[in-house]
């Protein structure tokens, strides 16, 4: 394990330590991502017409965090993405890692299958 300090660029204070991904995280980010992909997937038979509400569901419960969200622009581009039926994977920067823990509860919660 390899933690790092998130620094508040406003104070100099740490705010908290998080861990640095490791080499394998994406490969294996890859391999999930081509498993959602496959035909036989739950995500690929999933219906089309259900994917938008799915996906106002999720930005509901993404209204409940957004003050501590650094910005929207993932939610609005993984939203389009997701209705499009695509897989994604989420990367934060290293500067925002804080940004993305949100939305892996928030999909699971909304509905979304694995």
């Amino acid at each position: 394990m390899n933690p790092f300090s998130i620094i508040n660029p406003s104070t100099d204070e740490e705010i908290c330590q998080v861990e640095e991904g490791t080499k394998s995280d994406p490969d294996k980010a890859i391999e999930a991502a081509e498993k959602g992909f496959q035909y036989d997937s739950p995500w690929r038979k999933f219906d089309p017409a259900v994917r938008p509400q799915l996906i106002c569901k999720l930005a509901d419960l993404l209204l409940r965090v957004v003050d501590y969200l650094a910005t929207v622009m993932l939610a609005l581009k993984l939203g389009s993405a997701l209705v499009c039926g695509n897989v994604v994977i989420l990367k934060p920067a290293e500067q925002t890692p804080l940004t993305t823990p949100f939305y892996p509860s928030a999909i699971k919660e909304a509905g979304f299958p694995p």
